[in-house]
């Protein structure tokens, strides 16, 4: 279970996170994240290093340079303090959306009573079996199309995105079909 989940505005452009760090003089991607769990901020990528400030869950940062699994955040970011640090990320957490998405996903996820685990999916823009149709459409978006589908003596509602057709029963999601390109 990754300490950080983040989201890469740029992820196209961000390269693999195995690379060095980016350089920001050459116009690195910004990379926006939500602190899942408490982190302290380390004046070096290290956990050795001096701490310099310490993340909530729920707390969204940004950064411009990674190296070896540490991001630098950017002060601005950073809510009564002037100095940046770093902080440990996990590769396996990287998602994609805007800022003002990922502002909207954390309000709206912290106003519910949803599980911590579904509320951290939702905000990182994953979805899984049994999740409703609000979960589904606070981390997914809107989709392309709705449709209802008839199976035997049931009849089930699919909506489809770019990349995936999501079914669901009475019961919430009931499969995930991912689409080939189209």
């Amino acid at each position: 279970m990754g300490i950080l989940l983040f989201v890469a505005a740029l992820a196209a452009s961000a390269g693999s996170f195995a690379q060095g760090p980016y350089d920001t003089s050459v116009g690195a991607p910004r990379v926006l994240y939500v602190v899942s769990e408490a982190v302290t901020g380390r004046a070096e990528p290290d956990l050795r290093s001096p701490a310099l400030f310490r993340l909530r869950p729920y707390d969204v940062v940004s950064g411009r340079q990674l190296a070896k699994g540490w991001l630098k955040v950017d002060p601005a970011t950073l809510a009564g303090t002037a100095e940046s640090g770093w902080i440990p990320v996990a590769p396996d957490d990287l998602v994609t959306t805007t800022l003002e998405e990922l502002q909207r996903r954390v309000f709206r996820v912290q106003q519910t009573k949803w599980p911590d685990r579904v509320k951290m999916d939702v905000v990182r823009g994953r979805i899984r079996l049994g999740f409703t149709a609000i979960q589904v459409q606070l981390a997914l978006g809107d989709p392309q199309s709705k449709a209802l589908r008839r199976a035997a003596d049931d009849v089930a509602e699919e909506w489809t995105y770019d990349d995936r057709r999501i079914v669901f029963s009475h019961t919430g999601v009931a499969a995930i079909e991912l689409l080939e390109d189209r």
